[in-house]
Order: structure tokens, then sequence, then C-alpha cells
């Protein structure tokens, strides 16, 4: 599952080296199998994590990019969290601030009850009121870049303005009666534990609440703590003795720090750790091997070794903002024209993935392989100019195409941008954006361009998770927004909410895979471009390594060192 697998995609989900995909979560696969390890690790050391960009956010209500959520494991804690193993059980919640859990036989209301002796970083109690303040200030405009199933899901959520702007009131669908929480939805959410294994459950005290300057010192409430944060240079995070591990069940947390050095440079970091020197034997990575360093890695077996190479549950897509790309025609030509094996090809081939029909992921049990427009693997220049002269379209046609600035990426739009450019069919212009706040940019809306470049993965195994996020009008929102095609059709919007109503969870996710199909048929809102494989090495003084389903790479909690 990759939010962001923001892997940077938009958990909602991808790779950094790509350029972030938003949220996510789902099973994956590895294609390397013996390279992923599980056992008992090591107490102690330091672990170092390089990566070509600066997190976005650290702050749990803002996070919502997959490498961000690996991160936020070791920084909080949550009512329920993933577990941190390799195979199908990472894939699956347990208690984490919360020791048990119930739910009705309706799914509309969820009761928690919290562990004891939980403390922040200070010494100081975490309290179920901390844990409703992280919530509710996710309902404000400056914390905005979150997913937004609490206001989707929660009572109240339709109203209420967050804190800031209501400092008397609350959001009325959560109670608290002494270390017990209970929550009160609008709709049956069978699967709500989910939900709150999201960082903007982790628990915020309100005296310390720093609104947008959270995002560079949060109060830990998981084992290790912000020792120090030098924007776009480095991150070290230390123990946290105030964490005890006999009231987590859940992170094994062996290292005594971790170091994130980000802003690398894609070709020096991967070259780094193909050398396996220094600091770097104790390392690891989310950003793919490129591929031109490909043969290094495959050619010599003590570098394949340390290699992850799987399906990371992301689909990349041209996001087509249907606000500005108005005409159908216009939308189907980019569709029917789309070079997709050029594309793949400026990433390495097969190797880095497979050409993508849609926007929900093979690891997911809503997808249906189908060809609706018919491109095939290079594009049909003949069908997309017919299709705009039926139209009356004068070509060509000129577009705005924003992407995340880094080689890997701009080499997917440069091999794009000559694709749509055959004959005179289109003129696509470039607008590159730094990676570090690319999802942050091209999630404001009134400011989005007619095309962006984004990769998604399922927040957990629900076509729920894929379907109203990207295409529902009524999540739109005015900042962290993840429809990038800005859709709004009334009829499709309809049919999500009669989908959501569903308690039969088979017949809920056919009902997405045949939605799907008809959002691509009747608005052509995207263009699937493919779904991602992962090339992820680690130094070979690392152990414990392991692609986690949910993370889509190496599960920084579980890693130790020696």
């Amino acid at each position: 599952m990759t939010h962001g697998w923001k892997v940077w995609a938009r958990i909602g989900g991808a790779g950094l080296a790509l350029a972030l995909a938003a949220s996510a979560c789902g099973g994956s696969s590895n294609d390397n199998k013996n390279n992923s390890k599980q056992g008992s690790g090591k107490q102690g050391g330091t672990l170092h994590y390089l990566t070509i960009a600066d997190f976005e956010h650290l702050d749990g209500g803002q996070i919502y990019v997959s490498n961000e959520l690996n991160v936020a494991p070791l920084i909080y804690r949550t009512l329920t969290a993933y577990k941190h193993v390799s195979g199908a059980e990472g894939g699956k919640v347990v208690g984490d601030l919360a020791k048990d859990y119930t739910k009705s036989s309706d799914c509309t209301t969820w009761t928690f009850h919290l562990r004891d002796g939980l403390k922040y970083e200070d010494g100081t109690a975490i309290k179920p009121e901390d844990i409703k303040y992280a919530i509710e200030r996710t309902f404000t405009d400056e914390i905005a870049n979150g997913p937004t199933y609490a206001k989707d899901y929660i009572q109240g959520g339709d109203t209420y303005k967050g804190p800031y702007t209501d400092p008397t009131g609350d959001l009325s669908g959560i109670k608290i009666s002494g270390t017990t929480m209970t929550f009160k939805l609008v709709k049956p959410v069978c699967d709500f534990d989910y939900t709150v294994a999201f960082p903007f459950t982790a628990p915020v005290p309100k005296a310390k609440d720093t609104k947008l300057d959270y995002d560079n010192h949060p109060v830990s409430s998981g084992p290790y703590k912000i020792q120090s944060y030098e924007r776009d240079k480095q991150l070290v995070l230390v123990r946290n003795d105030q964490w005890k591990k006999d009231t987590d069940p859940v992170r094994p947390a062996y290292p005594d720090k971790v170091v994130f050095d980000v802003n690398l440079q894609t070709e020096t970091l991967i070259q780094r750790l193909i050398n396996d020197q220094g600091d770097d034997q104790f390392a690891v990575t989310d950003t793919s091997a490129t591929a031109a360093e490909m043969p290094q890695v495959a050619g010599k077996p003590q570098v394949k070794s340390r290699l992850l190479n799987y399906g990371d549950g992301s689909a990349w897509y041209i996001g087509i903002n249907t606000t500005k790309v108005t005409n159908i025609a216009v939308r189907k030509a980019l569709n029917m024209m789309v070079d997709r094996d050029s594309a793949i090809a400026s990433l390495g081939g097969p190797v880095a993935g497979d050409p993508a029909n849609g926007f929900t992921a093979p690891n997911m049990p809503t997808y249906r392989k189908f060809d609706l427009y018919k491109p095939g693997k290079s594009g049909d220049v003949a069908k997309a100019k017919q299709t705009l002269q039926a139209a009356g379209v004068s070509m060509p046609v000129t577009l705005t195409f924003a992407y995340a600035d880094n080689p890997l990426t701009k080499g997917i739009f440069e091999a794009l941008q000559r694709g749509y450019e055959r004959e005179g069919v289109f003129k696509i212009n470039a607008d590159p954006v730094q990676p570090k706040v690319y999802y942050t940019t091209v999630g404001k809306p009134a400011t989005e361009p007619d095309l962006v470049f984004v990769g998604w993965g399922a927040d957990w195994t629900s076509g729920s998770t894929v379907v109203p996020p990207l295409m529902d009008g009524k999540q739109i929102k005015p900042a962290g927004n993840q429809n990038y095609s800005q859709l709004n059709d009334p009829e499709i919007n309809n049919k999500m909410y009669d989908i959501e109503k569903m308690t039969d969870n088979d017949k809920a996710q056919k009902a997405w895979a045949d939605l799907e199909q008809e959002i691509l048929k009747k608005d052509a809102p995207i263009v699937p471009i493919y779904y991602r494989k992962s090339r992820i090495l680690h130094g070979s003084k690392v152990t414990c390594v392991y692609n986690h389903p949910y993370y889509n790479a190496y599960d920084l909690s579980s890693c130790s060192v020696g």
C-alpha cells in the first residue's frame, strides 16, 4: 500500500526517485525474494537513510506521502498501527495507542481503549484529548495536506472548522470517557481501524501546537525524537527515553540513532550504495537505481544481493485538469496518443514497471485489465487526430504539463512530450516543480496546470481508498487536494456514495472496479502510464531488510545495523 506510497506516491503515496506518488498501502511482490530478510535484529548503532529530497511534512496531520509514512512510526504512535513484519501480515493493523477496540454491528460506532503509561518525549502523559485535538486540527485550512477521511467519516465533520477557527467548539463525533474514545460515523466504515492508523491520529499536545511550524519539530510519542533538523540537508533522530517497549507491541526500534541525509543527487546516492563504504554500509534508501546504474547492480553478485526489485503498488498517470481541459475529445485524444513504451523505456524498460490501463494498481482486489482507448505500445497518432478533427479542435493543442523536477521524472516527461508532439497534434509546455514541494504545489486547484504527473497507491486494500480520493468532486479542497483531475461529475459522485453504503465487501469491491472503468470511459480524466517497480539498495551491514507491504520500501521501524 503506498500513500503519496507518496516511494513518493500519495499513499495516498511511490519511490522518491520518481516523483513521490500520493498515499497508499496494499500488498506488493518482491522479485528477489532471497534478498528479503527478517529476523531478530540487533540493538544499537546508527541507521542511515539516503534520499533525493527533503520531506514535505513531518507534522502527522499533514503526512500523506509514502516516504513520510515510513518515517512517521519512528516519531509517532497512532490509535492503530501496521505490523512491522514482512509479507501479508505486515498489511494488517493492530492496536497501538489503543490496547483494544470494538465496532458496532453496523460499523458506525467504534470504541478505542487506550493503554496505560503512554508518554511524550518530555515525560508528560498522553491523553485521549490530545488524540482528539490532533484529529480536530486537520479540519483547519492550515493543516490541509493529509487524508480527508476524518472529515468524510466522523459525525460533525461536514460543518466543523477546526480549533484555530472555532476554539470553543469541538468535533461532536468523538466522545471521551476516561481513557476511552468513541467515534460516531456518518456511514458504515467497517475498516475504520485502518483509517486511524494514519499519523493524523498521533497525539498533539495543544499547548505545543505551533501550527505550520509543527512540521519542523513535532512532539514525539514514539521511540525516537528529533535531535536536529536542518531543512534540505539532514534530519537526526535519537532515542526517546520516555518511550517504553513494554507499552508498544508494534515497533522493534533497534538502532539508537537514525540519520536522514536529504537532497542528494540520484547518481551519487546510488553509486555510494553500490560502493558500500563507511557509513553507507549502514544505509538504506527509497530511491530507485536508474537504468544507467542497473548494469552495475545486476552485474555484480555482491551488489545484486543487496537489491529489492518489486511492484510497489503504485499506479502512475497523467492527471488531466478537467476544469481547464474541458473538451472530452482532447482528453480522449491524450489517451489514444500516449507513448507508454517510451516513457517506461526512459526508466530502463520492464524492470522499472508495466504499462498501466487505469488508476488502480494490480495488487488491489479491484484491479481489472482492460484497454479502453487502444493506444497500442506507442500511441495511435492517426486516431487521436481524427478524434480532434471530428470535434472541431484546432491543432496543435497547447497544454502545460507539471512534473517533479528530478532526473527520472524529467525523463518520463520528455518521452511523453515527444510522443504527443508528433505530427503537430499537441504542443506540450514543461512546468518543472521542485520535488520536495511537488504535491503541495499541484495539490492547489486554483493554480494547477492542464496536466500533472502523479502516482497513487491505495491507503489499504479497498477501492474506497482509490476511487473517491481521486475522483469524488466533494473531496476537492483548496490545498492538499488529491483529485488532480478536479473531476466533479454528479452522476459519478452519487454512485460512489451508494457503494460506500454497501456492507458486503465483495460486492463493494466489484462495484468500485466497475465504476473505475465507467469513469475512464465517460470522463477520460486521466492518462494511465505505468505500474511502478522499485529497485532499491541497502548497505551490507543493514539487517532485517524486507519490502514492507504497506510502506512499499524498507521498513525503517524494523531495520537494524551491525
